[in-house]
């Protein structure tokens, strides 16, 4: 009687556990907060939890034995997929687009697993949770679709500053023709001689912006294109020094020098390169007051070559120095803005020393303290060296009598100024302004160079080149392109053309003519 009472008690308990873990479970069903759809084994559901009454706008009360899982969630484009992977691992997961009786269709992430009833292991019981997400899935599709719109956006700029930059150099070439046409002339008024002497500065800084808008194009875009050789890191420094040097001298500083005496070998684009640095002594000549110091010092250290500029300048301060890099970053933001400028040159710096597999870094402890910045890039194996300029130029401005020149360019002003300028320097000179034009004075006026513009109408420069050179058959004739775009695969394609050198709109008259006279000379 003992054992049975035993039995009996262990029998009520296990009953009692039951009970108890059955109404557990149903009352988590009734509070889940996220619908419950129970579906039998033939995807027939049979019960909803409240939160499956709101979201699908059913009441239990209105499921009979002919309401599906496809009919009330409208998922029957997913019912073999869902259905075959309950069958292989009796779980699926996923996204589903639901209908809803008043709310119309919704995005749940759903979790639908199946589970066999303990006392009948062959009636099966699909369980899904569903979790809303659809406004989620509203503001994922919002956002993509503002980014889609920023990125066109964004290209469309870049594209309307590489046309503009573009545009713009074209109205500053015959004015800077001009300007030099008037200083070769001279004046005797000296009040004329102040302004056109302010005139000449404020087109030199005019000719700087547009520059630094076709490299924000080009950085934009990704196009600041690179040509590697072997150099000395010594003739770029030099180099850079010899651009920034007018500046440095012009602000009273006091320049000092520590450069490596024994070569040191990189692979880099000399243009590139000079022009990071030169950024760099820029930003140190107009940041640092009148009469300050600039220290320049040069070598090597663990397999990389490295220069620093030092200045006793204006100093960079903590908020600031995260964005120093940054395009368009001004640490003078008030509407003075006296030191001008448009804030890229340290980022362009920064994009070609990262496309060296170099680096630049600064430090500076503060406003008022000066700062120092650091150029490195990795060392080069022994190799020949590149000449570190393509042609030299003179310190004045030998006429070549006679020599003769024709200018093609469809801007008249252009045209006309540059001609005025090269006729008073003594050459002799004839202008067109279209292909046609140009291949008939070509054969009448018999030039040694021709200096042509690229977009020309109709024929283009690239499509005249080798037209020019049939032609002039076999008379020697140097051909120059003058053109507003100067990147790395402009240069290689006027090249293929048939050019022998490739200049960059607007003309510096003065390096022009230097240009001139030497080809004049080793003609």
């Amino acid at each position: 009687m003992q054992s049975g009472g035993t039995n009996m008690a262990t029998h009520n308990g296990a009953v009692h556990s039951a009970v108890l873990r059955a109404s557990s479970a149903l009352a988590l069903f009734e509070a889940l907060p996220d619908p419950v759809v129970v579906i039998r084994g033939n995807s027939s559901v049979v019960d909803l939890n409240p939160a499956a009454e709101i979201f699908f706008g059913y009441q239990r009360s209105e499921l009979t034995a002919t309401t599906t899982l496809e009919s009330l969630c409208n998922v029957c484009s997913l019912y073999d997929e869902i259905n075959s992977a309950l069958k292989d691992g009796n779980e699926w997961q996923g996204e589903l687009r639901v209908g809803t009786r008043h709310r119309g269709l919704r995005t749940v992430n759903a979790t639908l697993r199946r589970v066999f009833l303990p006392s009948h292991h062959d009636v099966a019981l699909t369980l899904a949770v569903c979790h809303d997400i659809t406004y989620r899935k509203e503001l994922e599709k919002a956002l993509l679709h503002q980014s889609e719109e920023r990125i066109i956006t964004d290209r469309r700029k870049n594209e309307f500053v590489a046309i503009l930059s573009h545009e713009l150099r074209n109205p500053l070439a015959p004015i800077t023709n001009s300007l030099a046409l008037m200083r070769t002339t001279g004046f005797s008024d000296p009040l004329l001689a102040s302004s056109h002497a302010i005139i000449e500065r404020q087109v030199a800084h005019l000719r700087q912006m547009v520059n630094s808008l076709v490299d924000i194009a080009r950085l934009n875009t990704g196009k600041v294109a690179m040509t590697m050789a072997p150099l000395v890191w010594q003739h770029v420094i030099e180099q850079a020094l010899e651009i920034t040097a007018p500046k440095i001298r012009a602000a009273g500083h006091q320049l000092t020098l520590s450069i490596a005496p024994s070569a040191i070998r990189i692979n880099g684009d000399l243009t590139r390169l000079v022009q990071a640095l030169a950024n760099v002594l820029n930003n140190a000549a107009k940041f640092t007051p009148g009469g300050g110091m600039i220290a320049v010092t040069c070598g090597q250290i663990d397999g990389h070559a490295f220069v620093v500029v030092r200045d006793s300048g204006n100093g960079i301060s903590a908020p600031f120095k995260p964005r120093l890099f940054e395009l368009f970053a001004q640490a003078d933001e008030s509407l003075a803005r006296s030191d001008g400028g448009l804030g890229v040159g340290l980022a362009i710096t920064r994009e070609i020393m990262t496309q060296h597999d170099g680096s630049i870094s600064v430090h500076s402890d503060g406003v008022g303290c000066g700062s120092a910045f650091t150029l490195q890039l990795p060392l080069a194996r022994e190799g020949p060296i590149s000449p570190t300029r393509e042609t030299s130029i003179g310190s004045d401005n030998t006429t070549a009598e006679g020599f003769r020149i024709l200018l093609i360019d469809d801007n008249d002003d252009a045209n006309e100024s540059m001609a005025a300028l090269l006729d008073m320097m003594g050459y002799v000179v004839s202008t067109a302004r279209d292909g046609t034009s140009a291949l008939t004075m070509a054969t009448q006026f018999k030039p040694q160079l021709i200096l042509s513009d690229i977009g020309l109408p109709g024929m283009d420069g690239y499509q005249l080149a080798p037209a020019l050179r049939t032609a002039c058959g076999d008379r020697k004739l140097i051909l120059v392109a003058a053109t507003g775009y100067g990147n790395a695969n402009d240069r290689q394609r006027s090249q293929a053309a048939g050019f022998d050198h490739h200049l960059v709109k607007p003309l510096d008259a003065d390096v022009l003519l230097d240009f001139l006279a030497l080809q004049a000379a080793e003609y």
